[in-house]
């Protein structure tokens, strides 16, 4: 119920000048209506200047720019939320009396007096308890998260109280402890569920490190809960691809936890699935849980970049500190600082094993034949490169591997000149990230020192960036790149690149960063299956879990694609199934699907657009026997208590929530909450204002006309 209390016009001038402007104008239309051709009756003289008067100052109140702010007060109507819980967790242990309890339950909330009532079933998500929804208790559902119980009522209105029936074992999402406490509204909990001691041993949780090379070793840290089984001897076996790697005998704590540490070295890059199994115990009551399956990705050892350098200068420098700090880059340098003599600690082998080569001011005149030949033997085996050509680069020692080059070398000369750069953007944007490509860093970069030798792109080489002199572009380009077969190049035809460095060293930091690092990034992409990737949102799942799959779609130059087929194949065996994605927004497609079948999928997509067909990469996912939600199943009273404590709540057993009733009605008996809303109509912009102007004139115009007025 509103309540209007104040209502006022605030105006960006002094009244006085409206109300003296105000009268001239009503003065001046009196006048100019006092004679009319022809003679109308007084009555409709009167209505004409009323109209017009009404019309002029009303655009003379709109130009002061009036606000109407209206005040009022509302009453809250309270409301009370119930969620109880109906996942599988429950359904272990005398199911139908659970049931039957959470439905008296149920009636009873309905009868409590002096608020609304909002009641939810809840699992994965919260589902409104409604006629219409035909949703049932029955404890089907195969996640517990309470978290989202929180999300939705953030996002609700005069929230009363929030009341949780539940055992409190939380198998999604996270604790909400702080967002009950921030929220300021009074939770309480009831409890229900298995509350007895057994004997169990729970592999808890595994931890490892996210980041795991190849080849690397690395240390994998099983926690293992267990009960009624102190110094009990177990034995705890580690499988990959269900090929046992190692097994451990360990005595269990008398604490009831155990930490069991595993050496695991992987000798191959990706998706791994692993699992640690822990043998079952005599009367032990839940052997579903002695057994975790997880999977790790491990990477491809760090991407090497190999530099080659034929003399140390400023550029060298400007280059190596802008790769020196990404640690996803193994750097090698092979640095000429004399006649046959490199930087200490260099390896020619590292141009080989090197991903990504780097030839800055490479080769000149005086470089070692053998460093010669082991680059350009890397290069004309398809190694991706950057090359920086400068005024002292031996071009007639180039044109050894001028096919593997993006440009010509048509004429020699040791001149040098002067260039500014200009992106051609249709080339430039698909390879540098939009940092790099933004106009108003390249507009204020220093020029470069260019060889006046005539490089020419080839005829399937893109030109990024042209070279400008006196604003007339040359035919030498200032970069070129080239992607034909298994080989990507990317050619700086210019010297002196740290002064763009030190340029943006202040307006932006990491422009030259960017640019170089994009270069890498781009020469390191090895097939155009990047364009195109797939991912599951877990690895593993439990059945009656749905299976979420997001694709990400990009075109040759990276631009997301907005229309597109993206199919889905999920095969495990003989056993396969195929799916449509839908699209989300452009290059991001998503669908789900309901497997019920345990077991080791594998998956895979093709996308079709334009005419082109891609395919991602293989991806795996594993749907477990048993629920998550039975793992764990004795009552996490604890939780509910420090649920209902850190909000002002209280914590209940099912047994005796009839003491609910008062608590709630307590709360409820307190007078409706007042609630002060102020609104503001910006009357100068409204159009209703607007719509009432133009009727006016409308109207005084459509009287003048049938009166046959001049």
């Amino acid at each position: 119920m509103r309540k209007i209390e104040n209502i006022y016009i605030a105006l960006l001038a002094n009244p006085f000048f409206i109300i003296f402007g105000s009268l001239l104008l009503v003065f001046f239309t009196w006048y100019i209506y006092k004679y009319t051709i022809p003679q109308v009756k007084p009555y409709l003289r009167y209505l004409l200047i009323t109209i017009r008067s009404f019309v002029l100052v009303l655009i003379l109140f709109i130009m002061f720019e009036p606000q109407l702010s209206i005040k009022h007060s509302e009453t809250i109507q309270k409301v009370n939320y119930l969620f109880i819980d109906n996942s599988a967790s429950l359904s272990i242990k005398d199911s139908t009396i659970r049931i039957e309890k959470l439905t008296a339950f149920q009636n009873e909330f309905n009868r409590f007096d002096n608020a609304n009532k909002r009641i939810y079933l809840f699992g994965i998500n919260p589902i409104a308890l409604t006629e219409s929804t035909n949703q049932k208790l029955n404890f089907s559902e195969p996640l517990t998260n309470f978290s989202k119980i929180f999300d939705l009522v953030k996002s609700a209105k005069n929230v009363s109280t929030i009341t949780i029936i539940s055992d409190g074992i939380i198998t999604d999402g996270y604790e909400p402890i702080y967002d009950a406490e921030k929220l300021g509204i009074p939770v309480f909990t009831i409890g229900i569920g298995d509350t007895s001691l057994q004997r169990d041993l729970l592999i808890k949780d595994i931890i490892y490190n996210q980041n795991i090379y190849a080849g690397k070793p690395t240390e994998l840290e099983i926690i293992i809960f267990n009960s009624g089984f102190e110094e009990e001897t177990i034995k705890l076996s580690l499988f990959e691809e269900d090929k046992i790697i190692q097994t451990k005998a360990e005595r269990l704590s008398s604490t009831g936890i155990n930490k069991i540490k595993f050496d695991y070295t992987p000798n191959t890059d990706g998706d791994k699935r692993l699992r640690v199994t822990a043998t079952a115990l005599p009367d032990e009551s839940n052997t579903i849980n002695n057994s975790k399956t997880f999977y790790i990705s491990i990477l491809k050892s760090k991407v090497k970049v190999a530099v080659v350098a034929g003399s140390p200068s400023s550029d060298l420098s400007a280059v190596l500190n802008s790769i020196s700090n990404d640690k996803n880059l193994d750097v090698s340098k092979i640095i000429q600082v004399g006649p046959a003599k490199f930087l200490h600690g260099f390896n020619l082998s590292s141009i080989d094993s090197a991903d990504v080569l780097l030839l800055i001011d490479f080769p000149r005149h005086n470089t070692p034949v053998d460093v010669v030949n082991k680059a350009f033997s890397a290069v004309q085996n398809n190694k991706p490169f950057f090359l920086q050509v400068t005024s002292n680069t031996d071009l007639s020692k180039l044109k050894r591997i001028e096919s593997h080059l993006p440009f010509n070398i048509t004429d020699i000369n040791s001149e040098s000149i002067l260039v500014q750069p200009e992106i051609v953007t249709e080339n430039f944007n698909s390879i540098f990230s939009s940092l790099s490509a933004r106009q108003n860093n390249w507009l204020s970069l220093p020029p470069l020192t260019q060889n006046n030798s005539e490089l020419i792109p080839k005829t399937e080489s893109a030109v990024l960036l042209k070279s400008i002199v006196k604003n007339i572009p040359i035919s030498s380009p200032l970069m070129v790149s080239r992607n034909i077969g298994r080989q990507r190049s990317i050619a700086l035809l210019a010297e002196d690149l740290w002064r763009w460095q030190l340029s943006n060293s202040e307006k932006n930091i990491l422009f030259f960063s960017y640019f170089v690092n994009d270069i890498i990034k781009w020469l390191n992409i090895t097939d155009s299956k990047k364009q195109f990737t797939i991912k599951s949102n877990k690895k593993i799942y439990s059945v009656g879990e749905a299976l979420e799959f997001v694709a990400e779609l990009y075109d040759q130059t990276f631009t997301p694609i907005g229309s597109a087929e993206i199919t889905l194949n999920i095969k495990k065996g003989e056993t396969s199934y195929e799916l449509l994605l839908d699209k989300i927004r452009d290059g991001i497609f998503s669908s789900n699907i309901n497997i019920r079948e345990t077991g080791d999928y594998s998956f895979i997509a093709a996308a079709n657009f334009d005419g082109v067909s891609l395919k991602s990469d293989v991806g795996r996912f594993s749907i477990v026997s048993g629920s998550i939600e039975k793992l764990d199943t004795r009552m996490n009273t604890n939780f509910l208590k420090q649920l209902a404590l850190i909000s002002g709540g209280k914590y209940f057993s099912i047994a005796d929530y009839d003491l609910l009733d008062e608590e709630i009605n307590k709360i409820n008996s307190m007078e409706n909450r007042t609630q002060n809303v102020s609104t503001e109509i910006q009357l100068w912009s409204n159009e209703w204002t607007i719509a009432l102007i133009i009727f006016l004139f409308a109207f005084e115009w459509s009287i003048r006309k049938r009166l046959g007025m001049i």
